[in-house]
């Protein structure tokens, strides 16, 4: 991504993103198995888009975790998109986070966030991406909560550290 800004157009409600490709010659990515309480930090300058795999079926579509989502400030410096979701339904399959007026954090799962769509094995609230740590310690986190897990695959050059334990109880 480098940086770059996804083109998109606005059209009264609804955001359209560019298709999400991993850029040429990006083929080496690390997966991790998120499950429980586990938290995995990302270099918030990362450069490769992230994939997130919710669940253990196929009934999720592909998500994934970019930077600069579009040019407008207030919507965020970070997004996970579900690029099928998107193309059938604008309006839907995407949500920000970071960014001066936007959340430090994005819950995700079939309760918390209704504009995504999640198969019957993701639960209510299944992880959350947040950027509480990215101007201090340059980190984005991605949180899971769910017993069915996420997978996430990343470009080892955007990993920040390993997989940690949290207490849900101290967030």
């Amino acid at each position: 991504m480098s940086g770059r800004k996804l083109p998109h157009e606005h059209h009264s409600d609804t955001q359209e993103f560019q298709a999400v490709r991993p850029p040429e010659g990006v083929h080496e990515r690390t997966e991790f198995e998120l499950v429980g309480h586990y938290r995995l930090p990302i270099k918030a300058d990362f450069q490769h888009p992230i994939e997130l795999r919710f669940g253990r079926d196929e009934q999720t579509p592909l998500c994934y975790l970019i930077r600069y989502p579009s040019h407008l400030e207030h919507e965020g410096t970070f997004a996970v998109v579900q690029p099928e979701v998107v193309r059938r339904s604008p309006g839907r399959g995407w949500g920000t986070v970071g960014g001066r007026r936007g959340d430090s954090l994005l819950r995700l799962g079939r309760k918390v966030s209704p504009q995504f769509e999640f198969g019957p094995d993701v639960s209510r609230h299944h992880c959350l991406v947040t950027t509480e740590r990215a101007e201090i310690d340059g980190l984005l986190e991605i949180e899971t909560y769910g017993r069915n897990g996420v997978r996430v695959l990343v470009h080892p050059d955007d990993l920040a550290g390993e997989i940690e334990t949290f207490d849900p109880e101290d967030n």
